[in-house]
Parts: C-alpha cells; sequence; structure tokens
C-alpha cells in the first residue's frame, strides 16, 4: 500500500481509538495454522466486479467461514475451529471482497448488500446448496444479512464477537470511512500495521461506508430460518449487539466466554467447541459436497 500523507489534526492514538476499535480490525495474523491435508479446491469465483478468493477443504455438510475486517480468510482467528471441524465438515474459506486476494474495487457501490450476495456466489459457484455460515466482527454482520436475505440457502448462523446492529450505529461507522483515508501507515505499528499493510485502504474505506447496506431491519431478524448462535467476549463491547440480536429473537443461542475480548475470544478453544456442538446439532438440508 503507497504511504500517505496524514490530513487530519489527530493523534496517531486518537485515530486508532475513534476509527481501527470500533471497526474491529482483526487482531490475528495471516497463515493459520494449515489442515494436514491441502485444499480438496481452491480459485476464483467471478462476479461483476472481480473475483473472490476460495479455499475448500474436505468433504461434509459445508461451512462457510467469514473472517473480521482487515484480515483475510487464512488467519489465526480460525485455528482452533478447523481442528474442531474439519474432520466431518466441508470447510469454505473465503478473502471477503476488498480483503486478501479477493477483488478490491474502490467505488461503495461494490459493497455493501453485495457482500451478503457475494456469500451466495461462492456457494453457487461451488454447487452448494445450503450452508452454516460463521462469521467473525465484519464477517458476522455479513453473515447475518445473508442469512436474512437468503433464509433457504443457510443452514444456521453463527457470530462471532458481534450481533445485531441498529441503522444508526451502521451509519455512525460509515461515517469513518473519510478518517481511514487519513491513516499514514508509518504511524501505525503491530496488528494494526499488518492488516493495512496486506489491504488496500481505499477499498477498506469503499466498504465502510457501504456498511449500511447491511442493515438488517428488526422485523427481518424473524425472517432467518435456521438456529442462531452468538459467541462473544464478556471484555468485548460487542457484547451489547448480541444482547440485542437476543432481544429481538429469543431462540437466540448467546455463550459469553468470560474474561475475552474482542480480540481474544477465538484465542479460547471453548469457543471453537461450542461452534462444533451448535453446527451438529442442527439437522442438514444440504447433500454433501
Amino acid at each position: 500500500m503507497v504511504p500517505r500523507t496524514v490530513r487530519s489534526t489527530f493523534s496517531t492514538a486518537l485515530l486508532a481509538a475513534a476509527v481501527l476499535a470500533p471497526l474491529g480490525v482483526a487482531a490475528q495474523a495471516d497463515e493459520a495454522p494449515r489442515p494436514e491435508s491441502p485444499p480438496d479446491s481452491t480459485g476464483f469465483v467471478q462476479t461483476p466486479t472481480g473475483g473472490l478468493y476460495f479455499e475448500s477443504f474436505a468433504v461434509g455438510t459445508p461451512v462457510v467461514l467469514l473472517h473480521g475486517y482487515a484480515a483475510q480468510w487464512r488467519s489465526s482467528q480460525w485455528r482452533h475451529l478447523l481442528g474442531d471441524l474439519i474432520a466431518d465438515h466441508r470447510i469454505i474459506g473465503v478473502d471477503v471482497r476488498g480483503h486478501g486476494r479477493s477483488a478490491k474495487p474502490h467505488n461503495e457501490e461494490a459493497y455493501g448488500i453485495e457482500l451478503a450476495r457475494d456469500v451466495l456466489s461462492v456457494m453457487d459457484g461451488l454447487g452448494v446448496e445450503a450452508a452454516h455460515l460463521v462469521g467473525y466482527s465484519m464477517g458476522g454482520i455479513i453473515a447475518l444479512k445473508a442469512a436474512a436475505e437468503y433464509p433457504d440457502r443457510v443452514l444456521s448462523t453463527t457470530l462471532i464477537g458481534q450481533g445485531w446492529l441498529a441503522e444508526s450505529e451502521l451509519e455512525r461507522m460509515s461515517a469513518r470511512a473519510p478518517q481511514l483515508r487519513d491513516i499514514d501507515p508509518d504511524t501505525l505499528s503491530g496488528t494494526a500495521l499488518e492488516g493495512y499493510r496486506r489491504n488496500d485502504v481505499d477499498a477498506l474505506a469503499a466498504l465502510v461506508a457501504a456498511y449500511p447496506g447491511l442493515l438488517v431491519p428488526e422485523g427481518d431478524v424473524g425472517s432467518i430460518s435456521g438456529p442462531l448462535l452468538a459467541v462473544v467476549g464478556s471484555e468485548d463491547p460487542r457484547l451489547a449487539r448480541a444482547e440485542a440480536l437476543k432481544s429481538l429473537r429469543s431462540d437466540v443461542r448467546l455463550r459469553v466466554l468470560d474474561g475475552r475480548t474482542h480480540g481474544s475470544v477465538v484465542d479460547d478453544p471453548a469457543y471453537a467447541h461450542e461452534i462444533g456442538r451448535f453446527v451438529r446439532r442442527v439437522r442438514g438440508r444440504a447433500r454433501p459436497h
């Protein structure tokens, strides 16, 4: 990524607090531990705005993994979950549009609800009739929208470190898009710097600007036909979003991991065990692929 001059008078600390943390920059490294066997298939599913990179492992009922903001599918957030599910599920890892090897358009119209449509594009491209969706952070917002828009294609939905967002909250997040373009990578360090180095800041800004397009209206939460699980750390401010989801639909299973933050929740093997038990309880409606 080409370094940019800071045009804002905010300090680096204020930018990090005002922009990076609320958007949920994933604090995971690239290259999660690989499954013992290589992917059965890799490649790109083409859409009008470019390719979506995927990797598919093993056989069984499909599970689509949607990563967090400024990360990619091969990040350590999945290391425990892969080990738990790969024995009896088909794992489909996707680089969300704007991230990793997938297309990185700079126009806002390419994001929003298009991110939910991308999930269906990948499933259609791989011949998957229905799948479990598992999304971490930003990926949870996308998963919930996809489940609401395409209930007949989703067996269950799991949100990690995420829940339901009101329109006002999505609009507040969207309003921070210009600040993303003002961040100078030379002033960042650690995981924030890693995230921006491997991504395109203009694509990320366009994605953030389009967050309101991922709104799931309150009345639509009930249209999600499959079971819902939210796994969140007790120290994660997004716990309030998970509780909001449960208030809209009482049958949501909410698992709070004591002492875990937004970043550390995926370091706890308990999150993977919880998801594994959850998806195995759901009666599959799709043929194994």
